[in-house]
């Protein structure tokens, strides 16, 4: 159990024993006879017996606001550095990049090489798309022979590995 959780759970014990308390005193008052010094030894004695259980909430419900104030504090503490660990591992770019452009391949070999780095940079490097979702955008770039070649084949995750690292390894163009 945390520190302010048994604090509070002490704190709980002496308010509920502190409301007892008061009312067997409201009841005394009722039946109070002003005349009766045993009833005035028994007044004082509950009035120091309040002052007491007073303090000794005081007391507990500082000890809460302090513990609450560290605690929010260690709470602020670790959303600062959270918020550090994002600034620092999302630096902002201060340039404005060209968007990257994936040139047409039609089947002519000379232009392969471009065409299978931007490709294999570009689609099949990100991570956040499926095989298929690659499949459609390495299509969307073909043209002439190599686009005829290619619409043989169904969309399938397979179909894509084995278009990108067999037919285009063996440059079938």
């Amino acid at each position: 159990m945390e520190a302010i959780d048994k604090v509070r759970a002490k704190r709980k014990v002496v308010r509920s024993a502190s409301t007892k308390f008061v009312n067997k005193v409201k009841s005394f008052l009722e039946d109070f006879d002003e005349q009766n010094e045993t009833n005035q030894e028994q007044l004082f004695e509950y009035l120091l017996n309040l002052d007491a259980k007073q303090i000794v909430l005081q007391t507990l419900n500082k000890e809460v606001e302090n513990l609450l104030s560290d605690e929010e504090l260690f709470k602020a503490e670790i959303e600062g550095a959270n918020e550090s660990y994002v600034r620092t591992n999302n630096p902002a770019l201060s340039l404005n990049l060209p968007k990257l452009q994936i040139p047409n391949f039609s089947g002519d070999s000379s232009s392969y090489l471009e065409f299978i780095n931007c490709s294999t940079n570009v689609i099949d490097a990100n991570e956040s798309l499926n095989n298929v979702d690659k499949f459609i955008y390495l299509k969307s770039f073909l043209s002439g022979e190599a686009s005829k070649i290619v619409s043989g084949f169904a969309l399938t995750e397979d179909n894509y590995k084995s278009l990108m690292f067999e037919s285009f390894e063996r440059q079938i163009w």
